[in-house]
């Protein structure tokens, strides 16, 4: 295990993951010019209720086998952050919500930082260009544009 932890302590790094999620595996696509990161929370984490914020909440069960974010491109390659969606069940309001997490906003296909990224190239360019020079979508560059201006 520690073998493995230290061959991805350069995209934890990079990616500024918080505990207790980590690096657990990596798929570099060549062809399709893809990173795919798998990130995986430790076993036996607690978390903080997402409806009343009390802490220490135990994972109840995982809602989402895969969800995705696009994140900021390493090297060439178009990166993807994978993970499993926790619900936890929470003692105080007695509420089962998906955790929250810290690189993305909820209902979100970007992580923060490609948003923020996107963003500060359209104070400067069209969002067609945005779209063109990302690779993604207008559209769902458009979603991101009017969430933070409204």
């Amino acid at each position: 295990m520690k073998e493995n932890q230290e061959k991805y302590n350069v995209f934890e790094s990079a990616l500024e993951i918080p505990e207790p999620w980590y690096v657990f595996h990596h798929e570099l696509a060549k062809e399709e010019e893809t990173l795919h990161i798998y990130l995986e929370y430790r076993k036996g984490a607690k978390f903080s209720c997402p409806n009343c914020d009390s802490p220490g909440c135990k994972v109840h069960d995982i809602q989402d086998q895969d969800r995705t974010w696009r994140h900021l491109d390493f090297w060439q390659f178009q990166t993807i952050l994978h993970a499993r969606m926790p619900r936890v069940k929470c003692e105080s309001c007695g509420k089962i919500r998906t955790v929250v997490i810290d690189w993305a906003r909820p209902g979100s296909g970007f992580s923060l930082l490609f948003e923020y990224h996107v963003l500060s190239l359209m104070v400067e360019m069209s969002v067609a260009a945005v779209a063109r020079k990302v690779g993604e979508h207008d559209t769902r560059l458009w979603r991101v544009f009017k969430y933070y201006v409204d």
